[in-house]
């Protein structure tokens, strides 16, 4: 059982089967001057979303229908929104996340950030969280948190965060603060005195901390 969205400008808890262990795409694709350039919209479009791109072997069924679903995503969901926050969208022995990014991109989303790609020898695999922009992204930090417990031990589950520089129309220039996490899931029972429940919560501690320090 996991825990609900929780929101802080805007804060997303929680947050791959082709096999392609050296994927080319950074997890950072930035604005590239240090002169803003701000973009105008009528108003911002904003999803957050759990893709459940779990990765390969990790699976409910025969293959989750990631593919599929992905697909659809990029088809039908992506080209409504212009600041995107993903969790589970792992990178880890997939093609799925360069996949979306590549589509992305064609569908005017310029910039990124995502979670710190992992390998074999990291013991880990990455955190799954990735925020996808059509304004430029002029800042961006993130932060892992201390290590999950049971299966959340082995991905670097954190925060993403952005800072998009946007105009409404008619409107002053602002910054959107973007934050999107994802947390130690409960596999159990959800009190209080749970040792999960407890790690999520010193983990949304770290969480507050972040914010406090890059705001």
């Amino acid at each position: 059982m996991y825990l609900t969205s929780v929101f802080v400008v805007l804060l997303s808890i929680f947050g791959a089967y082709h096999l392609n262990m050296l994927s080319t795409s950074p997890n950072v694709q930035l604005a590239t001057t240090t002169a803003t350039a701000f973009m105008k919209t009528p108003r911002l479009r904003i999803l957050t979303q759990n893709m459940f791109m779990r990765p390969p072997l990790i699976k409910n069924n025969k293959s989750d229908w990631k593919d599929a679903r992905l697909d659809y995503f990029i088809e039908h969901i992506l080209p409504n929104y212009d600041v995107v926050c993903l969790q589970e969208m792992f990178e880890f022995a997939s093609s799925r996340r360069s996949r979306l990014f590549a589509a992305a991109e064609k569908l005017g989303f310029a910039y990124y950030v995502a979670s710190e790609r992992q390998y074999v020898w990291s013991a880990a695999i990455d955190g799954g969280l990735v925020i996808l922009s059509r304004f430029p992204i002029v800042a961006h930090e993130s932060l892992v948190y201390r290590r999950g417990m049971g299966p959340d031990w082995i991905p670097k589950k954190g925060v993403e965060y952005a800072k998009i520089a946007a105009q409404m129309e008619g409107g002053e220039a602002t910054y959107v603060h973007v934050f999107t996490t994802h947390t130690q899931a409960s596999y159990g029972e959800v009190v209080i005195t749970q040792p999960d429940v407890k790690r999520r919560l010193a983990q949304l501690f770290e969480f507050h901390e972040f914010v406090e320090r890059v705001l």
